[in-house]
């Protein structure tokens, strides 16, 4: 089983997180992961939790699913806003932060979101899991560093170097993966 999260373009509102919305574009996808420049896209206010209404669940509160959604002007101006942020907290990531805010600017749609119902479906804390995109969405709206461990959670990254002010990535990944994701455009 994978657990995929989305960064998707569109251009109607909601509910944009599906695959099959007429208008709509796949930018990037992860597995097990959210990538850190897709969450400095977004604040507090631009966190949704929706009931599926195709949910397989008698339990409303198992029928959620969790997505951030904001206009793509605000995004874009959000992730320049933030980059000498993000790049001294996370130093390699001078090398890709430029190319993901041009590959924002030069793709079609108004609207971008990220799907992350089958990763929340995935994990065993889903609570948890809300707790730790509230904290990493104030990680970036108030550059409050206290709540980097959830940026690094939700990212995958278990290894943070403090001296260095840099990630040691996981597993087999590329580094990049951990910030970008694949690239679906």
């Amino acid at each position: 089983m994978s657990a995929i999260s989305t960064l998707y373009m569109g251009t109607e509102e909601l509910p944009l997180w599906t695959k099959y919305q007429d208008g709509e574009m796949t930018l990037f996808e992860s597995n097990y992961l959210v990538p850190i420049f897709w969450m400095s896209l977004f604040t507090e206010e631009n966190f949704v939790v929706w009931l599926d209404p195709e949910g397989e669940s008698d339990d409303l509160d198992d029928n959620r699913v969790p997505t951030l959604i904001r206009i793509k002007e605000k995004c874009i101006n959000s992730i320049k806003e933030r980059s000498e942020f993000i790049k001294d907290v996370f130093q390699g990531s001078h090398k890709y932060i430029d190319d993901f805010a041009l590959s924002l600017e030069k793709s079609s749609g108004t609207i971008v979101s990220i799907d992350m119902s089958e990763l929340f479906y995935f994990v065993e804390d889903q609570e948890e899991f809300f707790e730790d995109i509230q904290n990493a969405l104030r990680f970036f709206d108030n550059k409050d560093k206290s709540k980097m461990k959830a940026v690094l959670r939700l990212a995958d990254i278990q290894k943070y170097d403090s001296e260095i002010r840099d990630i040691i990535p996981n597993r087999d990944l590329e580094y990049s993966y951990h910030f970008l994701g694949r690239s679906q455009g």
